[in-house]
């Protein structure tokens, strides 16, 4: 689900889901992994479960997908960082408000989210209800 824009401007807020339950979502995460950071892929190989671990790489994925949409630059250039109360934001851009929700009480745990923003802190990822899912094609 994106942010309406009128004609011949860009959205400003950014919102993508993937349905892990889908096909190919595990493929798409283990293909979306080796691209993230290092610290990243330190953070998900830290986690116990293997369905945790695509939840977690799958919303990486959507945060850095929706960020590098709103910059109109590929999103593989883009790394995550962390503030110190431990929000995320995209280090070349930490103006640009990023979110992920991966826990599983997100739509009874099927789904998960990434979003971007330039007008503030992201909305709450909890409650995005539709949004067209959206895979890695590379």
């Amino acid at each position: 689900m994106t942010a309406r824009a009128r004609p011949g401007q860009s959205p400003t807020s950014l919102f993508l889901t993937c349905d892990l339950q889908a096909p190919g979502a595990g493929a798409a995460a283990r293909a979306a992994l080796c691209r993230l950071s290092p610290h990243d892929q330190e953070r998900v190989a830290r986690l116990h479960r293997p369905a945790d671990r695509t939840r977690s790489v799958l919303a990486r994925w959507l945060a850095l997908q929706a960020a590098g949409r709103l910059l109109d630059v590929p999103w593989t250039g883009l790394r995550l960082g962390r503030h110190r109360d431990g929000r995320p934001y995209v280090k070349t851009q930490p103006r640009l408000f990023v979110s992920m929700a991966q826990r599983r009480p997100l739509r009874g745990g099927r789904r998960c989210a990434g979003s971007a923003s330039r007008c503030g802190r992201g909305g709450d990822l909890a409650r995005v209800r539709a949004a067209r899912p959206c895979l890695p094609h590379s």
